[in-house]
């Protein structure tokens, strides 16, 4: 699985569809290229390529405009030092922002028969789409910026709404965290809208003849910071248990989680000041007229089942029953996945699937397409266990099946072999800071290399092939 020869090894460079990566050989890419991409990878890379050569046509006024500022234009930023720098957005975050904006506006794929057309594999059926509103998952590495593609995709919608007369899009945006972790991260780039202001988002006033900064007008609520609501402009940052309705049902065996149910006559449930709240933000949000979703970390919201898309699904039906739609659903995620397939298929069918590569630090894919582009100017790999091949990255399946069909007397062990057993292969990367670097094959012993610090016991599994060993471990000097 080699790159290109003319792989770029910039960011920043806008990449070929031609000079991708793909899950194969090089010598694979002519007959076998859509088939071993996602289904819907292949066509959009290559459209929207050709969209982008011609500087986009079929886009309104107002999506030329914003994209030529974006990624036509040199922004400066001041330093902490008060010294000037070029910011320019990755590649990777340029074609996730240019293939929601083709696939909404210039091709209209509204909903899942319209996704449909771009299936080069024949494996998508209509079935894989629970949804009935207009949705785009844009699989971004982790640390290829998805937070700044949010701002860019915000600021979209909002002036689009604004300027054009037709559109169905929306200046009121709800931002969905699975939990407080994220959406503490969150808060630090919207909490004051600064992301709009600090990054190179807004327009300034006069550019194509239009106020961009005096007309963005935002108001930010944060989970039950709820401020004034009006019919438009109201910026909701909340995390998922905000969205579901207060409404509280008795627990029953007929639940998926059994702990309320069990625990109910021991009392009420305690109060906390993340899931529990005077403010039902979930029947304020329900209210509004017009609305965009954005998810972030949204592994697992496709699944039906999961209340997160169910809540979705009934902001939703409340605003078909105004005569309205949900305007615009954009999920961001690094790892997309379904747990209701079978594990030879748990990726979400419609969502495609990277990995990173020896010369770029991640394979981005936006919004049923891959924009493969290092996260990082260096264009390095990352130090992450999944591209590491001496400790966590040994241990795969075939990796396990083989060391457990090996008699401990064959085995040739390292001075980290022991803590690659396939019960902890998945702690080395967390613990690599306490063991001196590996010996690369010429240590005889099964015992870590410590540094000056005691390690952790063995695990169960390593003391019991530690003893089976012929020959007794060497402890290491530090």
């Amino acid at each position: 699985m080699a790159l290109h020869p003319k792989f770029p090894t910039s960011p920043y460079a806008p990449l070929i569809p031609d000079q991708r990566w793909f899950p194969a050989d090089e010598a694979l890419r002519s007959t076998a290229y859509e088939k071993l991409l996602p289904p819907l990878v292949a066509k959009l890379r290559q459209e929207v390529f050709a969209w982008r050569n011609k500087a986009y046509p079929g886009a309104s006024a107002t999506s030329v405009a914003l994209l030529r500022h974006w990624f036509d234009t040199d922004h400066l930023t001041e330093n902490a030092d008060g010294s000037l720098s070029t910011l320019r957005y990755y590649f990777a975050q340029r074609e996730a922002v240019e293939t929601v904006i083709w696939l909404y506006e210039v091709r209209g794929a509204r909903d899942k028969y319209d996704l449909l057309r771009f299936d080069a594999s024949g494996a998508v059926s209509s079935g894989m789409f629970p949804e009935d509103w207009p949705r785009y998952v844009l699989k971004m590495a982790t640390g290829a910026g998805k937070t700044k593609v949010l701002s860019l995709l915000i600021a979209w919608s909002f002036f689009h709404k604004l300027y054009e007369a037709d559109s169905a899009l929306s200046r009121n945006f709800l931002v969905i965290a699975p939990n407080i972790i994220v959406l503490d991260r969150l808060r630090a780039d919207f909490d004051g809208l600064k992301i709009f202001f600090n990054d190179p988002v807004l327009p300034h006033n006069g550019y194509e003849g239009r106020n961009w900064r005096d007309d963005f007008q935002l108001t930010l609520h944060i989970q039950d910071e709820v401020r004034t609501i009006r019919p438009t402009g109201n910026f909701f940052l909340t995390n998922i248990h905000r969205v579901y309705l207060g409404q509280a049902l008795d627990p029953t065996l007929e639940d998926e989680d059994l702990r309320d149910y069990f625990l109910s006559p021991f009392g009420p449930k305690p109060v906390g000041s993340t899931t529990d709240s005077k403010t039902d933000l979930g029947e304020i949000i329900r209210e509004i007229d017009e609305l965009a979703v954005f998810n972030d970390e949204a592994h697992h919201i496709h699944d039906p089942r999961m209340a997160w898309f169910q809540s979705i699904q009934d902001i939703h039906h409340k605003m078909l029953q105004k005569d309205r739609r949900l305007a615009l659903q954009v999920d961001v995620t690094a790892t997309p996945a379904t747990t209701a397939a079978p594990s030879s298929s748990r990726r979400f069918p419609t969502t495609p699937w990277s990995r990173p590569s020896t010369r770029t630090s991640s394979n981005t894919l936006s919004c049923l397409m891959p924009p493969a582009a290092p996260s990082s100017p260096t264009g390095k790999a990352p130090s992450s266990p999944r591209n590491t091949t001496t400790t966590s990255g040994s241990a795969s399946r075939s990796g396990r099946k083989a060391t457990r069909s090996t008699k401990p007397s064959e085995r040739k062990p390292s001075c980290s072999s022991w803590w690659t057993t396939p019960a902890t292969a998945m702690r080395s990367a967390s613990t690599s800071r306490r063991f001196a670097p590996s010996c690369n094959g010429r240590c005889s012993s099964s015992t870590p290399r410590t540094t000056g610090k005691s390690p952790k016991p063995l695990p169960a599994r390593a003391r019991k092939s530690s003893k089976s060993s012929a020959k007794k471990p060497t402890q290491l000097t530090p």
